[in-house]
């Protein structure tokens, strides 16, 4: 006797419409997400006044990371890019018509990319085609040049640096990767020089170089990461100053690729992708950094805020081998925030 199928069940929703619970999930990620974000500079042109006329520059501006590969990223009714998230908040974003030219050009580039992960790999084979798109990452197209009145529509510009992360794959010691392409960094050094103010936004799941921050006129630098479906909202709040960033940062980021034990070793670096040796043993981030006397660019456990707090030790105990202590905190700035002791 044959069976009848059982229908196939889903562990999402096809219900069109939003339920309550998402409602209230969307709120709770958007405020996580907001207070993540770690301000790394700033030279008091944040928070933006409400309202204002920015331009809007990057790959991200508009095609936002929102989560990592594989595991890293999960399937939502929608995402809130930048460019959403801006307008969302009340700005006026001036570069419209750059935006749309370079969607083009990336919408053109990745179909290309998409058809060449499929010709590399074996036909219905998932893993094969899973090995093809790690090793081969999609290059945003070169982006259209900055235009003639800028700096006249705005003066204050912001730069999306944004980069896919995941489980596939290490982060890799070449432009496009750790380093900016030479497209980004022509784009990068005519906003600059074009716009009285610019916002660096780093859209981006792990560390990459920032030495531009040596040579170029950034007003202000602020780690994004990759913030989820609201992350384009969760960075207009705190543009605006209506979340104060209170995120502080869980890696070192160095100055320099070699400045991290053993990077000559990381991955692609040695030519071994299959297994990884890690030599530096307890020597991880700041541990390694503080006991060779490496003076990284931004420390773990660092980030700035729109206010200022006083930490004070009032008390210390030890107790059944644990240690005490009780600390008073102050904010002594003129803005509600929140502080990590």
């Amino acid at each position: 006797m044959q069976k009848t199928p059982k229908p196939r069940s889903y562990t999402g929703t096809t219900n069109p419409a939003e339920s309550p619970r998402e409602v209230t999930n969307k709120a709770l990620a958007r405020r996580a997400a907001a207070e993540g974000i770690v301000l790394l500079e700033n030279d008091g042109i944040l928070p933006l006044a409400n309202g204002a006329s920015v331009a809007l520059y990057g790959t991200g501006a508009r095609h936002t990371v929102i989560g990592g590969t594989g595991s890293g990223m999960v399937n939502c009714r929608g995402s809130i890019s930048i460019d959403a998230g801006l307008k969302n908040a009340g700005f006026t974003v001036t570069t419209t018509q750059w935006l749309d030219t370079f969607d083009a050009d990336y919408d053109a580039a990745k179909s290309s990319w998409i058809k060449r992960l499929y010709d590399m790999s074996e036909p219905g084979n998932f893993d094969s085609l899973y090995r093809a798109h790690a090793s081969n990452p999609l290059i945003s197209p070169k982006a259209p040049p900055v235009p003639p009145q800028a700096g006249t529509d705005a003066s204050t510009a912001l730069y999306v640096i944004s980069r896919i992360s995941g489980e596939g794959a290490d982060r890799k010691e070449e432009k496009g990767d750790y380093y900016l392409t030479d497209d980004e960094l022509e784009l990068l050094t005519a906003v600059t020089a074009a716009y009285e103010k610019t916002i660096v936004i780093l859209n981006v799941g792990g560390i990459i170089d920032l030495s531009f921050m040596d040579t170029l006129p950034v007003n202000a630098l602020v780690l994004m990461s990759q913030a989820g479906m609201e992350g384009g909202n969760a960075l207009a709040d705190i543009l605006t100053g209506a979340i104060n960033p209170c995120g502080k940062l869980t890696d070192t980021w160095a100055y320099q690729y070699s400045d991290y034990p053993y990077s000559s070793e990381f991955s692609h670096n040695n030519g071994n992708i299959i297994e990884e040796y890690y030599k530096e043993g307890i020597f991880v981030g700041y541990r390694y950094f503080d006991t060779f006397d490496v003076t990284p660019r931004y420390s773990f456990g660092y980030g700035l805020s729109y206010t200022t707090f006083n930490a004070a030790l009032q008390d210390i105990s030890v107790k059944d081998r644990l240690i005490h202590l009780q600390i008073s905190v102050t904010n002594t700035g003129s803005l509600p925030g929140r502080e990590v002791i």
